[in-house]
């Protein structure tokens, strides 16, 4: 169940040890929150796959995806005092990546509902988490009003919405490439490639709601980097200088991102990424050692996962 996440003593207990789902199959994920005031609390269940937090600007609850066993689901739950998660979508497709906007009145996420076949369960996904196929939806915070933007056999994925709420970037496999492209979160018009048509994964609008913020392959590293809307080129952020770094996720005060590296001991640890160019700066989690896919609302609660 969701709760305070026992001391540093009992962490890989709590957090990462492998669990057996329904199938038989062994995997395990969890998801937590870090407090403004330091404390931790688990929002997750204790059984099955559940990653890929993100917390609504206001700090008040947060969204996940998975399940103890089948097709993931996204899920909603308060933070302080943690409750039950609620189930947002159904049983009888998968549903991962959920992102909230940024004034907090729509969620837009991955599903699998329009595609032909059989969905993908929890134990089959990738390290990664990323789907086989899919499609981008855009719901009420209550699971209502559900809208499909995109369509086609195609593995779209990773939605971020721009911060007036007019526009949805998300990754792609369109073009027979990974991408990023553009829609309108209303879907009025089909989806279009940016410009800069190089590998990004993982995209977060920035403040200024003309950037956007991801990772890149840089030779041998991941490396985080921002491009405008409108460029072919993208730019490397120059202290994200070693490991492999992950994410990014925008803070709302436009001054750093919240990105995950393993640039200290090559395990993934959560950074804040000065856009400003000074240096990456550990984000530390009690009683967490490799807390990943971080995101931070305004009043300061940053939501994690902790992946086997």
């Amino acid at each position: 169940m969701a709760g305070d996440v026992p001391g540093p003593a009992a962490r890989v207990q709590a957090g990462s040890a492998e669990r057996t789902g329904a199938s038989g199959a062994r995997y395990g994920a969890w998801v937590g929150a870090r407090l403004a005031d330091g404390r931790v609390v688990r929002l997750s269940p204790d059984d099955g796959f559940h990653y890929q937090a993100c917390v609504r600007p206001d700090g008040l609850d947060a969204l996940f995806s998975g399940a103890a066993s089948g097709p993931p689901r996204i899920w909603s739950v308060t933070i302080d005092p943690a409750g039950a998660p609620v189930a947002l979508t159904p049983t009888d497709s998968g549903a991962r990546h959920p992102a909230w906007s940024w004034s907090g009145d729509r969620i837009a996420f991955t599903s699998d509902r329009a595609t032909p076949g059989a969905p993908q369960h929890v134990e089959d996904i990738s390290p990664q988490g990323t789907p086989d196929s899919g499609n981008i939806f855009v719901m009420a915070p209550d699971g209502s009003r559900v809208e499909q933007l995109t369509g086609g056999a195609v593995a779209d994925q990773r939605p971020t919405f721009s911060p007036d709420g007019s526009t949805v970037v998300f990754v792609s496999n369109r073009e027979d490439r990974i991408g990023l492209w553009s829609v309108p979160s209303d879907g009025s018009e089909p989806p279009t490639p940016l410009p800069y048509r190089g590998f990004a994964y993982r995209p977060w609008f920035g403040v200024d709601g003309t950037t956007v913020y991801c990772f890149t392959i840089d030779g041998d590293r991941h490396r985080v980097a921002r491009i405008g809307l409108d460029d072919d080129d993208l730019e490397l952020l120059a202290n994200d200088d070693r490991g492999w770094t992950h994410g990014p996720f925008a803070d709302p005060n436009g001054q750093v991102l919240i990105a995950h590296s393993t640039r200290v001991d090559g395990r993934y640890r959560l950074f804040e990424i000065p856009l400003d160019g000074s240096p990456m700066c550990e984000i530390t989690v009690d009683g967490v050692e490799h807390p990943m896919h971080g995101t931070r609302s305004r009043n300061g609660v940053i939501t994690f996962d902790v992946a086997d």
